[in-house]
């Protein structure tokens, strides 16, 4: 994971950019020096993905679109129950367009 070393810079390069190895270990993105911080480095947030859609009950109770998609017939249910649901019909066209594209 790629740190900011602003308070610290590479004493070899000056570089601000680290790849953080573990604890207060860092390699310069810049001339590959490794550096021992004297405190482990401030290390960006990374936001959780959203846990994908899954249909709460029916035939396909707890399978995502993708799943269902893959199932036996499953591609001519969810093209049935697009006609009423925006997030399968936007499903169907990305899927065709990744297809077809």
């Amino acid at each position: 994971m790629i740190v900011d070393i602003d308070d610290a810079p590479c004493p070899r390069c000056d570089g601000t950019a680290a790849d953080h190895l573990g604890g207060r270990d860092v390699q310069c993105c810049y001339c590959g020096h490794l550096v021992t911080l004297k405190r482990p480095p401030v290390l960006p947030k990374v936001e959780a993905r959203p846990e994908a859609w899954r249909f709460p009950s029916g035939r396909f109770a707890g399978l995502t679109l993708e799943e269902a998609a893959a199932a036996p017939n499953g591609v001519r249910y969810l093209e049935h129950m697009a006609e009423n649901d925006a997030r399968v019909r936007d499903f169907l066209q990305l899927t065709r367009q990744t297809v077809s594209g």
